[in-house]
């Protein structure tokens, strides 16, 4: 049954892809944050230990 060009199935589809890309976003920019976060941890550790 297609109506205007659209079934069901691809009706949810796309909005499922449109879901994925949307979840994907903050995650990616959570993982970016944690390993910034993670770096300034690991350069701060360093700099501590290496101060006499």
């Amino acid at each position: 049954m297609h109506y205007l060009g659209y079934s069901p199935q691809a009706v949810v589809g796309e909005s499922g892809r449109l879901t994925g890309a949307f979840l994907v976003l903050p995650l990616t920019s959570m993982t970016v944050q944690w390993a910034f976060t993670t770096a300034a941890l690991i350069t701060l550790t360093a700099a501590l230990a290496l101060l006499p």
